[in-house]
């Protein structure tokens, strides 16, 4: 199974980042909260990672989730929110997610 071509490049930032971090795979996986296959299929891009997993493995990588993206754009789509939580994030902090154009309430 092949992934998408953003799904390739942000595996391929995350190999990247855990050599230079001098990480194996189950280290990381460790830190993630996965196994080490599971970080090995996601390399290979054979399993694309989860939006709820993209804080987990910047923060493991000592990077940002825009610095893990890069270039890519948002891992979500444009959001705003009424109140406070993170916007993009769905049920967040119990946030209103506004898409879109459309004004927050």
């Amino acid at each position: 199974m092949s992934l998408n071509p953003i799904n390739e490049r942000i595996a391929g930032r995350i190999r990247d980042r855990r050599k230079k971090a001098g990480l194996t795979e189950e280290e990381l996986g460790r830190a993630v909260d996965l196994s080490s296959q599971q970080i090995s299929k996601i390399e290979l891009s054979e399993r694309r990672v989860k939006r709820e997993e993209y804080g987990r493995f910047a923060a493991a990588l000592g990077m940002t989730v825009e610095e893990l993206f890069g270039e890519l754009g948002s891992p979500m789509e444009p959001t705003r929110t009424s109140g406070t939580g993170i916007a993009g994030a769905k049920g967040s902090g119990g946030a209103e997610v506004v898409r879109g154009d459309q004004p927050a309430d």
